[in-house]
Order: C-alpha cells, then sequence, then structure tokens
C-alpha cells in the first residue's frame, strides 16, 4: 500500500494514474518520466544519479509492461464480472489480493535498482528525503483533519465520498446517508494509518543511509533492499496492526455497502470503466 519512496515504484505510481487519468494508456506511457521526475524531485540527484535511474526505469517499465500488465487486466475482468450484490469478504479479497499479488513481484525486480541508486546517496540527499517526507506528512495531516480533530469526520466523508463517486458517478442522497453514517461510525485509524507511514518512512531513510555509509557489495546491498521491501507493509507495533486491520474491515462493510445500494446506471458506468482499463491494459501489454 502507500513512503514517498515506495509511492515511486511502477505499481503503486500506476495505481495513482488510473485514478487520476481518463486514460490510462496516457498515464501509463508518461509513467517513466514521472517517476524520474518524482525521485529528482525528492533526491536532488546529480548527473550520473539521473542517467542511473533513467536506465533502470526503462528496464522496470518493459518489464512491467510485459509481466504485470496482462495479471492486472486479468484482476479487473474478474472485478467487473462479479454478479451483484458483492459481499464484504468478496472486497476484502480483492484489497488483499491486489496488494498481495502486486507488491512481491514489483519488491523483487526492484530491489537491485535501489540498491544501486543508495550506494550513490550523499548525507544530504538523505537529508532532503527526510524534509520531504516531513513536508508532505504535513500536508496529509491537514488533508485528513488530524490537525483539526473537529474537520476528521467531515474530512473522511469527503475521502470515501470520492473515491465512491469516481466508479459509481455522483451519490443519491440515501447512499450519502449511508456513506456518512458509516464513515462516522468507522473505528478512527487516521492517526495509525499517519503513525505507520512516518514508522516506514523512518526505516526507509534508516535503510538507504546504511547502505550508503557502508558502501556495501551490491548483492548484499540488493538483498537487504528486497528484504525491506517484501516486509514493509508489515505492521511491527501488534496494537496498532489490530486497529488497523479493523479499521479495513470497516472500510471493506462500507464498499459492500454503496457497491449493494448502486442503481443499475450506476453499476453499468462502473463496469464500463473497469472494462475500459481492461481493454487498455492488454493493449499497452502487447506492443
Amino acid at each position: 500500500m502507500r513512503s514517498r519512496l515506495l509511492s515511486v515504484t511502477l505499481v503503486t505510481v500506476l495505481v495513482l494514474l488510473l485514478g487520476a487519468c481518463s486514460s490510462v494508456r496516457l498515464g501509463y506511457a508518461s509513467l517513466p518520466s514521472f517517476l524520474a521526475w518524482r525521485i529528482d524531485r525528492d533526491l536532488a540527484l546529480d548527473g550520473a544519479q539521473r542517467a542511473l535511474v533513467g536506465e533502470h526505469l526503462d528496464s522496470l517499465a518493459s518489464w512491467h509492461r510485459a509481466s504485470e500488465l496482462p495479471r492486472y487486466a486479468a484482476f479487473l475482468s474478474g472485478i467487473a464480472a462479479a454478479p451483484a450484490p458483492v459481499s464484504e469478504a468478496t472486497v476484502a479479497g480483492w484489497r488483499i489480493r491486489a496488494l498481495e499479488d502486486a507488491w512481491r513481484p514489483i519488491a523483487e525486480k526492484a530491489a537491485l535498482p535501489v540498491a544501486a541508486l543508495a550506494l550513490t546517496l550523499r548525507p544530504e540527499q538523505l537529508d532532503r528525503l527526510a524534509r520531504r517526507f516531513a513536508e508532505r506528512n504535513e500536508e496529509l495531516k491537514r488533508e485528513w483533519g488530524l490537525v483539526d480533530p473537529s474537520a476528521l469526520i467531515d474530512a473522511r466523508v469527503e475521502r470515501f465520498r470520492g473515491r465512491a463517486e469516481f466508479f459509481l458517478g455522483e451519490l443519491q442522497k440515501p447512499q450519502l446517508d449511508t456513506l456518512r453514517a458509516l464513515a462516522a461510525a468507522h473505528p478512527p485509524y487516521e492517526a495509525d494509518w499517519m503513525a505507520e507511514r512516518e514508522a516506514r518512512q523512518r526505516q526507509a531513510i534508516a535503510v538507504l543511509g546504511a547502505i550508503a555509509g557502508e558502501q556495501l557489495p551490491i548483492e548484499v546491498a540488493e538483498a537487504r533492499v528486497r528484504d525491506w521491501l517484501l516486509a514493509v507493509w508489515k505492521v511491527d507495533d501488534t496494537a496498532r496492526a489490530a486497529r488497523l486491520a479493523e479499521a479495513s474491515a470497516a472500510t471493506d462493510r462500507l464498499s459492500a455497502a454503496l457497491l449493494a445500494s448502486a442503481a443499475p446506471l450506476q453499476r453499468e458506468a462502473m463496469t464500463r470503466r473497469l472494462r475500459g482499463w481492461v481493454q487498455d491494459l492488454e493493449a499497452m501489454a502487447a506492443r
């Protein structure tokens, strides 16, 4: 799911682009350039580092297009074909499968490029990355209502509403009432989510800093990065993990309830969007 360094992996940015672009093909075609810009912005790369990043991103993009896009297309086809109503367990299965199936191959394939870049990083670049993390965290705290507790529920409602309307179109009043009630009763998770985000960011800085500082052999650095990436979604704080799991289950219930309430035209709109993505993914994979 979802530190900034991790957000510049292909699968995560693909998800962001799917959510932001009307054309998956347009978003995916610009992905390597977007990633290069994002990494450069966060680390202020020098010329040699930019060349290294560009070379690895081109290789990763070719692999991802041929190997992973067909699997994404099959996954979305299954969602589009799922009969209504969709149960909470089905929604949970989609969420878990999307994370586990998509993340492992990315983590394993990205380990070498991340390690190679880490070996070139200077202390001031790691300091810059830490500042970038902190800046974005402050933005998110305001957006999510963590700065002003009185805004927390409203921010949660608008966040859930935006996600629902992206797929279903405008929600009707009974649906909005259901969403508001479920969002208000939703277990509070925002502070735990932010605490976990910050913990992962600290871990990222620690791993990258250790590799850069110790100047490990590339194969050792690659193994360390791989282990880190494969375990990155594991929550070490058991109490926090339990609360986040409870919140995920509540979100699954909310999603299932909204899908169950969807009018025929709303279901058709969601199915068209999903099938359009499938067609785009299949076309790109066949290039």
